[in-house]
């Protein structure tokens, strides 16, 4: 989810900073933030993950449909909307 820094990575605006996500993630298509901090990361087979606002990665998926969601070729769990 994060890039290490490169020589031709653009300047962030003030105020935000680039912070490596620990685990890892199968094809992350779409994040969602909770008002709460809590970070939802959508992965391409169909699990969500979750990044507590401190920082720490939920250990189980908030949800998998990998059984559900057919990810061949640009198919896939691509988005999520939080009410």
């Amino acid at each position: 989810l994060a890039a290490g820094a490169a020589a031709g990575d653009p300047q962030l605006p003030a105020g935000f900073e680039v912070v490596p996500v620990a685990g890892q993630f199968d094809v992350p298509v779409d994040l969602a933030f909770a008002p709460d901090g809590t970070l939802f990361i959508v992965q391409k087979p169909g699990v969500v993950r979750v990044l507590r606002a401190d920082g720490t990665l939920q250990s189980a998926p908030f949800i998998n449909l990998v059984d559900e969601v057919n990810n061949n070729g640009d198919r896939g769990l691509v988005a999520l909307a939080l009410h």
